[in-house]
């Protein structure tokens, strides 16, 4: 019977092809983008479904290099990243997780809004509730544009979109070639791996470069 440990509980690589699936789903709904107050439905379930797993593989990632670095204590994966010399990535990174944060906590917003027949719902004000959000999420989004000041990505929940999604999903593969590149034994994506697409075989980093 084997006693000594020899398999470790890693979750991100499993997350890929999901992700993927959504995002042929998320094309497949006729994605138009945003209105000043809201996605479409199908394109905002997609999109806040691709950007949450994108910050599990971040998670997921970061702790498995945290485990190879024989580093135990618990420590977020921004402050793993700046520790490894990535401050303007994990900046980055940190965004995402706001963005993460405003979604699976469900961010409420009241909004004053009318209807224009041109554009459809039209903003006139919208103000999130006190109880929602955190010093990172007042820190890193501009309360008066509702999204991150570095990467622009939409806070307000309805709202994110396609575009949303593709922005986490290449930050979010920044982030793994930058922990590849320090070393394989972290992640080893670009062997390459891949996700499926029917029968065929796609180069995961490859088909989010090409978003």
């Amino acid at each position: 019977m084997q006693t000594d440990p020899n398999y470790v509980s890693v979750l991100f690589v499993n997350l890929l092809q999901p992700i993927f699936d959504l995002f042929k789903l998320l094309e497949q709904s006729d994605p138009k983008g945003p209105n000043e107050v809201q996605a479409g439905m199908l394109e905002n379930g997609y999109a806040v479904s691709i950007i949450v797993l994108s910050a599990l593989v971040l998670d997921s990632a970061l702790n498995r290099t945290r485990y190879v670095r024989s580093e135990l204590k618990r420590e977020s994966t921004v402050a793993t990243l700046k520790r490894l010399g990535a401050d303007h990535l994990a900046q980055d990174i940190e965004e995402i997780f706001a963005l993460r944060d405003s979604i699976a906590h469900n961010h409420i917003w009241k909004v004053a809004m009318h209807w224009n027949h041109s554009s459809g719902m039209a903003l006139d004000s919208a103000e999130k509730l006190p109880a929602y959000g955190d010093e990172k999420f007042n820190r890193v989004v501009d309360s008066k544009t509702r999204a991150t000041h570095r990467l622009h990505l939409d806070a307000f929940p309805n709202r994110i979109h396609r575009a949303t999604a593709i922005a986490v999903l290449k930050k979010t593969v920044e982030a793994l070639k930058f922990l590849e590149g320090l070393d394989r034994r972290y992640v080893y994506l670009s062997q390459p791996w891949h996700v499926t697409r029917g029968n065929e075989l796609v180069p995961f980093y490859k088909w989010v470069d090409g978003l």
